[in-house]
């Protein structure tokens, strides 16, 4: 007698447990009929179950109309969910360019994408191989589709500009994962209990968890080619997806859902499109470990980005740390400058600051060394200062006036760069004044829109001051026949060594000399370490100043620094290479 193979699977796949309290030996026979068979529980943990499920409201009867729900939606709601999801990603691409959070707020109420995140849950904690499949094929697809068309209409924009909407996508953090965890549970919730009290909370979580505006970043991202916001914005959507499944699992396992009669309802729902998917995920969840691997699956989605979004977390913990250290730094009141603007930017373990002060040339060249100084000890980097001096506040204020005026202003014609440095070249050859101000390592043109150009000169030796600097750059602009201004870094040749104990006394010195470097892009910073020869405990106290070392000269040329090994710590910076010894890398700190 022949027998449908199909049918004949269905009929022996069992009612797969996931309640360990639950007595397998005194289930019944499988009903054929749509009405619920619950198997018995009996065990303590599955009494707390049902007290549970009944202070929620659900009972057998919902659990098994839901389940059916599920099974069935996904051939009934196909035209309807696409659309959705289309208009969805159209509203929150364009939302997300035109900076406007009430337009990415419509697209999240919107967008279908909730539903198969949640009934991949549903299908892992009741042990339907067609509901895991048909979700998880669902989802997929959707992802490629959002993205894809997102892509397609970045590409039709006529600017691409990351508007603070698309910013607030591109960072997620360990915080974005805690959000997704409750709202899951939230989802979870409404799903389980469907009534008019859960309306409010079904459109809350939607809003909170969206899932459609991290992928049309996605998607804008690599319209644009920008990998860095792709890539942030597929590990928030990456951590929301975890989050969902996780938790909707964890509810769906507390409320008892296990128990639903299975092979009833997928009976109930005919064939499916994809039977070869879900007759291997059969095979998966009906083997030995299958019950435990339908748990362990969505722990291991969240434990592997919980990794990469715990060290954003703690980049942006030390970030906004040190952004206020430094505020205070900088906003500390100066006997002989006074500060009139001041930028800092703190990100990727990197600190940069510009500041506009009223003062001397030779006050804004110690400000500079003070800053670097206080600000390495304070966080650990080697800040990138730069401070520049005008002589009074009222140039600053004719200057001010002339860039806010209102008049039309035409802007010079562009000089011939290539004549304008070979003039100055020439001038600077015979006018730079080696006897005061020491020797000339460098000197950089930067002409700016408009036409001004700015000479900037790098020497070891004392600043020029303000009388030279005037001096100089009258003499280069009357040689290049163009406006000039002079920016003057001056360095200091110096060495500070100390004893293997007095590190401490060691590392402002360190991160002064390698600040020095990195801003007037010249000079070597030569560095000694005695940490292969120091023992115990105070070679482990030691461990972080040599790889304080090692991180700072790793932001210089190779060519321009030296780690090697001696009995002291010293640092110095030099206007030649650093002298010939045995060198040694981070090695050291194993």
């Amino acid at each position: 007698m022949m027998t449908n193979r199909s049918d004949d699977q269905q009929d022996r796949h069992p009612a797969t447990q996931l309640d360990p309290c639950v007595d397998s030996s005194r289930a019944g026979p499988p009903s054929g009929g749509p009405g619920p068979r619950q198997t018995p529980r009996t065990g303590p943990l599955s009494v707390v179950r049902e007290r549970l499920s009944a202070i929620v409201g659900v009972t057998a009867e919902t659990r098994q109309e839901s389940a059916r729900t599920m099974l069935a939606r996904h051939g009934r709601d196909r035209f309807g969910y696409w659309l959705q999801l289309v208009l969805a990603m159209a509203i929150a691409t364009y939302g997300l360019v035109l900076g406007s959070t009430g337009v990415v707020i419509g697209a999240m109420l919107v967008s279908p994408l909730m539903g198969p995140l949640i009934e991949i849950g549903m299908g892992l904690v009741v042990g339907s191989p067609i509901l895991v499949a048909h979700s998880l094929l669902r989802t997929l697809l959707s992802v490629v589709v959002v993205v894809v068309l997102s892509a397609l209409l970045t590409v039709a924009l006529p600017y691409h500009e990351v508007t603070p909407e698309i910013a607030a996508r591109t960072a997620p953090t360990l915080l974005d994962l805690y959000v997704a965890c409750f709202c899951a549970l939230a989802a979870a919730y409404t799903t389980v209990r469907r009534g008019s009290d859960t309306v409010a909370a079904a459109a809350g979580t939607a809003i909170s968890i969206a899932l459609v505006p991290p992928l049309c970043v996605v998607g804008w991202g690599v319209g644009s080619h920008n990998a860095r916001v792709w890539r942030g914005a597929a590990l928030l959507f990456t951590a929301n997806f975890c989050a969902i499944v996780l938790f909707s699992v964890a509810v769906f396992v507390i409320l008892a859902f296990d128990t639903v009669d299975v092979a009833a309802l997928e009976r109930e729902a005919g064939q499916t499109g994809i039977d070869r998917l879900a007759a291997r995920l059969r095979r998966v969840f009906g083997s030995k470990y299958g019950p435990a691997l339908r748990l362990l699956m969505p722990l291991a989605l969240v434990a592997a980005v919980f990794v990469p979004l715990r060290s954003a977390l703690d980049e942006v913990a030390w970030s906004v740390k040190t952004r206020a250290g430094v505020q205070r730094i900088v906003e500390r009141p100066r006997p002989t400058v006074r500060a009139v603007r001041s930028a800092i930017v703190v990100e990727q373990h990197a600190i940069t600051i510009r500041m506009l002060v009223v003062s001397t040339s030779e006050d804004a060249a110690k400000l500079r060394r003070d800053l670097v100084e206080e600000i390495a000890g304070m966080s650990g980097v080697a800040p990138s200062v730069e401070v520049i001096a005008v002589p009074d506040a009222d140039a600053l204020r004719v200057a001010t006036q002339m860039l806010t005026t209102t008049a039309p202003i035409v802007a010079p014609p562009q000089p011939d760069v290539t004549l304008v440095e070979r003039e100055i070249r020439e001038e600077l050859a015979g006018r730079w004044p080696e006897p005061a101000a020491g020797k000339l390592a460098a000197w950089r043109l930067v002409v700016e829109r408009g036409g001004r150009s700015t000479v900037e000169v790098v020497h070891f030796g004392p600043p020029l001051g303000a009388a030279g600097e005037a001096m100089l750059a009258s003499s280069l602009g009357a040689r290049a026949r163009t406006d000039v201004a002079l920016r003057d870094h001056a360095l200091t040749e110096s060495r500070v060594a100390v004893a293997p104990d007095r590190w401490q006394e060691w590392l402002p010195a360190l991160h002064a000399a390698v600040g020095d470097a990195l801003v007037a892009r010249v000079g070597h910073v030569c560095v000694t370490s005695p940490i292969d020869s120091m023992k115990g405990r105070a070679r482990e106290q030691a461990l972080p100043a040599h790889e304080q070392a090692v991180q700072a000269l790793s932001r210089l040329p190779p060519d321009r620094s030296k780690l090697s090994q001696t009995a002291e710590w010293s640092v110095a910076l030099s206007a030649s290479p650093c002298p010939a010894s045995p060198a040694i890398s981070d090695a050291g700190a194993d």
